[in-house]
């Protein structure tokens, strides 16, 4: 059976060789389970966020407004537990980019656009 501490080694291993990961870098236990925590929070509110959009739940519809509000405070609570700022920095400018593209009524324009190209962004 490999233990946890080989587990990260070889994902190490395997990242500086395929260049994804510097030589300098090493993702620790603590990060690999703080990228875990995050990828479930996210990959849950989502799913229950389009189960609600869809229809095909309706235990969500009613809350849905309050489901985002609570997997994306788990989300930024979780980054900034892990100590994670500039992945916390990044996602907080595209969510107030977004949000400016959604409401300046001075962005009508790009906000077509990009109702054209990407749908289900506005």
């Amino acid at each position: 059976m490999v233990g946890f501490e080989t587990m990260i080694f070889n994902y190490n291993e395997g990242m500086h060789a395929i260049g994804l990961l510097p030589k300098d870098k090493y993702i620790s236990g603590t990060m690999f389970i703080g990228n875990i925590l995050q990828s479930l929070i996210l990959a849950y509110g989502f799913f229950a966020i389009v189960l609600s959009k869809r229809g095909y739940a309706k235990i969500f519809e009613k809350y849905s407004g309050y489901l985002i509000l609570i997997f994306m405070t788990l989300f930024f609570g979780s980054m900034y537990y892990f100590k994670q700022y500039g992945a916390l920095l990044f996602f907080t400018s595209v969510i107030v980019l977004t949000l400016v593209i959604g409401v300046r009524k001075e962005l009508k324009g790009l906000r077509e656009w990009l109702d054209e190209k990407f749908g289900w962004m506005f």
